[in-house]
């Protein structure tokens, strides 16, 4: 077989009896934003509000264009050209001959070329209808087929485009809706080829076996080769046939055991495809109790408590998002000891390269199929897409063995039943149910039915959102009381999806600002309060309010360094409270954050900023997603510490709390307990007395072998009173030893030339060290103290 990548030589121009007939040059893979902001017709979408000026684009067509040269070989008779990914409503034609129409972003699309093809230069053209115009056309005549009201609520244009729904604008992403050919395009020639190629695990008692399939063009027998994930061949046969595994090595997440994958190579000819895999159970448990019914995934008989996050697409115009930028998001996820992953339905069904990070690295998946926080049209053709849509990634993905849950979408249901936008402007009926009960379900049962499925997320009782059964969102306190307090009244069996807001780094500011290098407070872009700062915030939660939720507890936001500080420190107080109530009690069984990444420089929910550096919030993740960690409680005058083991191995230890005074770091009260916490359970361990102390002057802090230390103030953070004493720092190799002789609460490292590791650093005094990229330069030290004095440098 050949393989011709057709990337080279594209043009594009705006379609349309009016538009400028020139060619410009064009990206494929790519976008036609991306391609207009190369060529200097518009600017960065991404800078100041350039975003709200480029509607235009997306309100007409584009068209793109290029030419190759092609030579038959009689040996190869075959000739297919694969379109991997468009985006998204278009038509194809090759040498003026009209060879498709295609409508879904989310799959890939082949055509028999052979008769088409010339000897010499082709020209390939792909046009492009506006996704905006085009779903407000099939609304509109959809809606009068069924008689819906045209103010119904939630039934968006984008409903009607099998599109990553987040890029008609999302309350953390630009409304930049755009086109493109996002994926390659190939030209395949063959006599013969392996179409696709099956691989089924199955476990029988203490045996596994391999069942293999190829779907090939002729009835030629494929070569097959399996290897142990040493390398080492264990079977090779010929055709279609069922082999058992013999020693299985078993596939864990990476915080339960190691992660070995074996390989499957199928020959025909001069055509090999490989797939790796692994061995590995997972179930979802839902067993009813006096709390309502549980939700817990157990992989190999082994409990799981799932530490994580949501998956957002990693860039406004995925094309953009390289291999090395997905092991390396994935592998940030690990390192804060993260073990699942959900992928959130509003973006896409992700790529080979995120599921090959995802089985190398130790991470569950659960992979949502593409329909978020909208009704949907579930009938006739519409219905047929979703099948086809559904079947072509159910076959692509069900062999990953990190995959472990399918979530039919997300919030749709709980979306019907609360009646979002108002119940008198609810649709008739429930649209969409039809796709998540009966289509995709049913695609699943023939092709992957040994996955545990859920129709929707939120999903568990009466409402599907209340609580106590399945999982839960748990918006209650940002869309709702506002307070990352009562984030304790969570019944949460499994918090899918919780967050809370704060500011990217100055670095990203930098990016999108760009017109000073400050914080400090100069009105123009680089007040904090400016009109092109509050464009990067899309929560609609009300600018004043979002900051007046800081205000709670932190000082008065005066320049961009208070709004990137105060916010994300805020944001990471929220975090840290929800986790340990969720991991401090036997109820919940999983906490997934709302969200990991960003696709754009904004404010917004992330751990990670659009650059993939850390927040506060992600260093302190590596502490709360850890198999054991301590969670702080304090009630009525005590503070107590409950120990969590989310290993298989117990947990002995002594656990130390302390109330120190920020002034000097002197011991004010302290409890000690020797503390035995079984696999998989938790324990209390003990608890001291805090009447009688000044809580601006108090800091609580407890400590156990094996875990990171906790600690909180007894005080809101702007009530603090501490010392801003000076703070040494010296280099060691690729270490920084920082020394203070009082504690220091929060201190963030300012470094110009990489990422600090840790940092936003809080300690008792004395000295501690992180990690510093070589060559870093250290800028400033600020803590909730204020900016410290340095000695020494680095």
């Amino acid at each position: 077989m050949k393989s011709t990548h057709l990337s080279q030589g594209w043009e594009f121009r705006e379609s349309g009896a009016d538009a400028p007939a020139n060619w410009l040059p064009a990206q494929v893979p790519g976008h036609v934003h991306l391609d207009l902001w190369r060529e200097g017709v518009i600017p960065d979408p991404f800078e100041r509000m350039h975003e709200l000026g480029l509607r235009w684009v997306d309100e007409t067509g584009w068209e793109y264009r290029t030419t190759f040269e092609w030579r038959a070989d009689p040996k190869l008779p075959s000739r297919v050209l694969k379109l991997h990914g468009l985006d998204t409503v278009c038509e194809v034609r090759l040498n003026e001959a009209r060879i498709g129409a295609f409508d879904n972003m989310h799959r890939s699309f082949e055509i028999d070329v052979s008769s088409i093809l010339r000897e010499g230069r082709n020209e390939l053209v792909v046009r492009f209808l506006s996704a905006r115009k085009e779903g407000a056309r099939r609304k509109e005549a959809y809606f009068a087929t069924h008689g819906i009201s045209a103010d119904a609520a939630c039934f968006y244009d984008r409903s009607f485009v099998r599109k990553g729904q987040y890029m008609f604008g999302w309350d953390w992403g630009p409304k930049l809706i755009s086109c493109g050919i996002w994926k390659p395009v190939e030209l395949l020639e063959y006599s013969s080829r392996i179409e696709r190629l099956e691989l089924f695990t199955e476990k029988t008692g203490e045996m596994w076996s391999l069942r293999v399939r190829a779907q090939t063009p002729g009835s030629t027998q494929v070569r097959y080769r399996l290897s142990d994930p040493s390398g080492n061949c264990l079977h090779e046969w010929h055709g279609d046939s069922e082999v058992a595994i013999s020693d299985p090595k078993l596939w864990y997440p990476h915080d339960l055991g190691a992660q070995p994958l074996y390989r499957l190579t199928a020959t025909l000819g001069r055509h090999t495809v490989e797939r790796e895999f692994g061995l590995r159970t997972v179930e979802l448990v839902r067993e009813n109790d006096e709390h309502g019914q549980s939700f817990q995934f157990v992989v190999n008989g082994l409990p799981v408590w799932a530490r994580g996050a949501n998956w957002i697409p990693d860039h406004s115009f995925p094309s953009i998002v390289s291999r090395q930028r997905v092991f390396e998001q994935l592998r940030r996820a690990k390192g804060m000891g993260m073990n699942m992953l959900r992928v959130w339905g509003g973006g896409l069904y992700e790529s080979e390269d995120f599921y090959d990070a995802a089985d190398e690295l130790g991470i569950l998946v659960w992979q949502d199929f593409a329909f978020g926080c909208a009704y949907y049209p579930d009938t006739d053709g519409y219905a047929d897409e979703v099948r086809r849509e559904a079947l072509e990634n159910v076959q692509r993905l069900r062999h990953r063995v990190s995959l472990a849950l399918w979530c039919g979408n997300n919030e749709n249901l709980t979306m019907w039943e609360s009646g979002w936008g108002g119940k008198d402007k609810r649709p008739p009926r429930y649209f969409g149910e039809k796709l998540y009960e009966e289509v995709i379900p049913e695609v699943l049962r023939q092709e992957d039915p040994g996955r545990p499925y859920i129709p929707t997320s939120p999903w568990g009782g009466e409402p599907c959102n209340s609580g106590g059964t399945g999982d839960q969102h748990y918006w209650d306190v940002w869309h709702g009381r506002g307070d990352w307090r009562y984030y304790q009244d969570s019944s949460a069996r499994f918090s899918s999806e919780f967050g809370f807001v704060s500011s990217p780094s100055i670095e990203v500011w930098k990016s999108c600002l760009g017109s000073s290098s400050t914080g400090v407070r100069r009105g123009g872009d680089w007040d904090p309060y400016s009109p092109a700062v509050q464009w990067h915030d899309k929560t609609g939660k009300g600018y004043e309010n979002y900051l007046g939720m800081v205000h709670l507890h932190y000082p008065e936001i005066a320049s961009m360094d208070d709004l990137v500080y105060y916010t994300q420190l805020n944001q990471r107080d929220a975090i840290r409270f929800a986790f340990e109530h969720y991991r401090g009690g036997d109820l919940c069984k999983g906490a997934l954050v709302w969200q990991l990444n960003d696709c754009w420089p904004v404010q917004s929910w992330a751990i990670l900023d659009c650059t993939g550096s850390k927040k506060v919030l992600g260093h302190e993740m590596a502490r709360l997603c850890a198999p054991r960690m301590i969670a702080l409680q304090l009630e009525e005058g005590k503070a107590g510490a409950v120990l969590a083991n989310d290993g298989a191995e117990q947990w002995n230890t002594t656990c130390v709390l302390r109330a120190v005074s920020l002034t000097d770091g002197s011991v004010l009260r302290e409890a000690s307990l020797e503390v035995n916490v079984e696999g998989f359970a938790r324990r209390a361990a003990g608890e001291i007395d805090l009447s009688g102390l000044d809580p601006n002057t108090c800091l609580l802090w407890v400590e156990a072998e094996d875990a990171a230390p906790a600690w909180r103030l007894l005080c809101e953070p702007k009530d603090i009173v501490a010392p801003l004493g000076e703070i040494e720092v010296r280099a060691d190799g690729d270490r920084w030893i920082l020394a203070s002789k009082t504690p220091v609460v929060d201190l963030w490292i300012d470094a110009e030339g990489g990422e600090i590791e840790p940092n936003g650093l809080t300690w008792l005094g004395g000295s501690v060290s992180v990690r510093a990229p070589q060559g870093a330069k250290l800028l400033s030290l600020r803590s909730l103290a204020g900016w410290h004095p340095i000695r020494g440098g680095a």
